[in-house]
């Protein structure tokens, strides 16, 4: 009989595991590296140390996880449509490939939502994946018209510069790449 449960430290290797395979499956396969151990001892401090950090994991038989989601609690001033000062975000999770199609990460992502609502969350945010999109629209998520699309910066730990141009060195640069600061 599955088990959906809040997560331990003790699961940190696992999750690290179904990590890995939902980035494959997003975008992979990807490169075996560090990235890797990092994960699993961010994880397993997060799971230690953060109380922000909301997570949950599916047991089947002999306690194998086969599906985890997380989420976190995060500050933000109120608006007009959520006047708490605070929001749920969905940040990652996933399934063994042998054990998809069977409700586990449902369940996982329920449980996550149920927490954060119990907290306080009057608006729970995600970036879902289009696998995962069936699944969040059943659960009521919905896509905003108008609103932001999701964007990232990613910048070279080593030198600092994103792509060659260095970022709070020089003139903020707009879409016309004039300067704006």
């Amino acid at each position: 009989m599955p088990t959906t449960r809040q997560a331990t430290p003790a699961d940190a290797a696992r999750m690290t595991e179904l990590m890995v395979i939902m980035h494959d499956t997003i975008g992979g396969p990807h490169r075996r590296g560090p990235w890797i151990q990092a994960c699993e001892e961010v994880t397993r401090d997060r799971l230690m140390n953060d109380p922000a950090l909301v997570a949950y994991v599916t047991e089947i038989e002999d306690s194998e996880i086969v599906a985890f989601a997380t989420g976190e609690l995060r500050r933000r001033f109120p608006g007009p449509t959520a006047i708490a000062p605070i929001y749920g975000y969905g940040i990652t999770g996933g399934t063994d490939p042998d054990h998809r199609h069977r409700g586990y990460f449902k369940a996982c992502w329920g449980a996550v939502i149920d927490h954060l609502v119990a907290l306080g969350c009057e608006r729970i945010s995600i970036f879902s994946s289009e696998q995962a999109e069936p699944i969040h629209r059943k659960m009521g998520f919905e896509r905003h018209d108008g609103w932001p699309v999701p964007m990232n910066l990613y910048v070279d730990a080593r030198n600092g510069e994103p792509g060659g141009d260095s970022v709070g060195a020089g003139p903020l640069r707009g879409v016309d790449g004039e300067g704006s600061r």
